[in-house]
């Protein structure tokens, strides 16, 4: 039985938001459909690196709490920048460090059966830097 062939994908920067399998339990197993994940850091310059990443689902946006950071449609701007299809909520109280390999990232939808040369949906946009700067202090990641 062959090994499956783990690709890894140039290297993201904080702040983008990207296409992955985040792991639903203490297993690590990729989960089950690819979601939004807001890139934290990059850990190292291993080859596959390794990213902290921060949760998103576009279910139950509402009610926001505490360590929530939500993009919404309007205002336009940081919605489009973020590439997202849906408005979004990222957890900063769901956070994991995982390989940026297709083992838990994949490539970006585009729509209309496009899919883009890497996990990066977006990015995060400069008006909401320090939303999420709140959002992670609320969850205790930063002091």
């Amino acid at each position: 039985m062959s090994k499956p062939l783990i690709t890894a994908y140039p290297t993201p920067e904080p702040g983008d938001i990207v296409w992955c399998r985040f792991p639903e339990d203490k297993t690590f197993q990729p989960g089950p459909k690819p979601r939004p994940a807001l890139i934290l850091s990059v850990m190292d310059e291993q080859n596959p690196i390794r990213v902290r990443i921060v949760y998103g689902t576009s279910q139950n946006i509402t009610p926001i709490g505490k360590g929530d950071l939500v993009i919404r449609e309007k205002p336009e701007a940081p919605y489009k920048m973020a590439g997202l299809s849906y408005p979004t909520k990222f957890r900063f109280t769901k956070v994991v460090v995982l390989p940026y390999t297709n083992i838990y990232f994949e490539l970006a939808p585009l729509g209309r059966d496009l899919v883009a040369s890497s996990p990066r949906l977006g990015t995060l946009h400069p008006s909401l830097v320090s939303e999420a700067g709140l959002a992670a202090k609320e969850a205790g990641l930063l002091k």
